[in-house]
């Protein structure tokens, strides 16, 4: 299991008692720093036996991994799964990474990417400052013809503007040790022949499908989107290839999509097909059964379902009738 620590940005607008300065919000505190990993499966127990904590292999700040866990390459987290406003880099001061207790004092860092907007010219820094409201944007003496512009950094307002006629999971997960986030998208359309509509209702529940809001009778779980945590490059992977809806929308925006063969073995191994395929399970529990007097008796009686998906085994154990995953991915110990 992966955890990323991001920066809380509400707790940096409420330092020195709600009186934090815009150089505090947007300029010093800009990112988080590393994460934890443990298997789930695995605790340490104390020597009296009494109590027991997780057994992370990936821990502290900056991170350590233990023997047999992955090295942490870049463990700064600009783009992340936290709402965030813009922050600006290269600026007059570094940044601060994490709090230390040697004589050294704090660390600091400075961003190192190349994915921000410039704000190398006036009229720039003017357009910025419009964009936002803020005045600082073009009066601070903090900003210089190296600064760069990061903004959008929550997962899913970042792929919503690049590609907004897909939708999207709205749990994003960390997936690998460079901290790419990564969610799932999928295509729908309504007017699909031969086919009985779905309509999900619209809710606050941010674990939900980003299916609610319209009627839809085909969808399919055709893009695997992965966002880099440090600079926020975002990639699409089709994951299923022969969907028709896919396939246009890569004649319409050739080289916005890439085959899943391009992705790493590691981030594929983190691949989950999610909520979105729960409603394909609901249709199969109507339409997967071969007889076609078992479907007539079942729809003209009124039930809801032809049948359902076995909810217990022969022992009476209770398992879910839908599919579920978890942000959980395995890790291999060391023999």
């Amino acid at each position: 299991m992966l955890a990323g620590r991001e920066l809380d940005p509400t707790k940096v607008a409420n330092l020195n008692n709600g009186n934090s300065s815009w150089v505090n919000q947007h300029l010093l505190y800009t990112h988080g720093v590393g994460l934890a990993m443990l298997p789930v499966n695995e605790i340490v127990r104390s020597q009296t036996n009494q109590s027991a904590n997780p057994d992370l292999v990936i821990q502290n700040l900056p991170p350590v991994s233990s023997p047999g866990a992955p090295t942490i390459t870049e463990p700064r987290i600009y783009f992340g799964t936290q709402a965030s406003d813009y922050v600006i880099v290269g600026g007059g001061s570094q940044e601060f990474d994490y709090p230390s207790s040697t004589a050294t004092g704090d660390a600091y860092n400075s961003w190192s990417g190349s994915t921000g907007i410039k704000l190398d010219t006036p009229l720039t820094r003017c357009f910025f400052a419009a964009r936002f409201g803020d005045l600082n944007l073009m009066i601070s003496n903090q900003i210089n013809g190296n600064s760069q512009l990061l903004f959008q950094a929550l997962h899913q307002e970042r792929v919503q503007a690049i590609a907004p006629f897909l939708r999207y999971d709205k749990d994003p997960y960390l997936s690998s040790p460079r901290a790419a986030a990564s969610t799932t998208s999928s295509t729908l359309t309504p007017p699909a022949p031969r086919s009985g509509r779905e309509h999900l209702r619209s809710g606050n529940d941010p674990t939900a499908s980003g299916l609610q809001g319209d009627a839809f009778n085909y969808v399919r779980n055709s893009v695997k989107v992965v966002m880099d945590a440090y600079d926020g490059t975002t990639t699409f992977y089709v994951a299923d290839p022969t969907d028709p809806i896919i396939q246009a929308w890569q004649g319409v925006f050739p080289g916005v999509f890439h085959p899943l063969s391009e992705m790493s073995s590691d981030l594929q191994a983190t691949c989950a097909s999610r909520r979105p395929l729960q409603r394909s399970n609901d249709a199969f529990e109507k339409y997967h059964v071969t007889d076609p007097g078992v479907f007539y008796r079942a729809t003209t009686s009124g039930r809801s379902r032809a049948t359902r998906v076995q909810a217990a085994a022969a022992d009476r154990s209770s398992w879910p009738s839908r599919p579920t995953t978890s942000r959980c991915r395995r890790l291999a110990r060391p023999t």
